[in-house]
């Protein structure tokens, strides 16, 4: 839960104009002030923004392995892949 909680600071952070000493009650009073329908309406936004990010990591991934199978015939020696690249720049 401390990751949504996180996430929700930083949502009331974007529209805070107090003082930095004062943020911390101002979160605590902005979050006791949400009704349910704000709550799931972050708690989507949310996982849409996490489902992006995870989304982007797997896709970078699939690109590594990808550029690996690309350089398989170099075998498993690593200086060998790395050598491969930078002599394709």
């Amino acid at each position: 839960m401390k990751i949504f909680e996180n996430y929700l600071q930083e949502i009331h952070a974007k529209g805070y104009a107090g003082t930095d000493d004062d943020m911390p009650d101002a979160f605590e009073r902005w979050l006791s002030e949400l009704d349910t329908n704000d709550v799931i309406q972050y708690a989507e936004q949310a996982i849409e923004k996490w489902y992006k990010l995870s989304d982007n990591a797997i896709n970078e991934l699939k690109k590594i392995r990808d550029m690996a199978t690309d350089f398989s015939e170099y075998g498993d020696n690593a200086g060998t892949i790395i050598n491969a690249l930078n002599n394709n720049d």
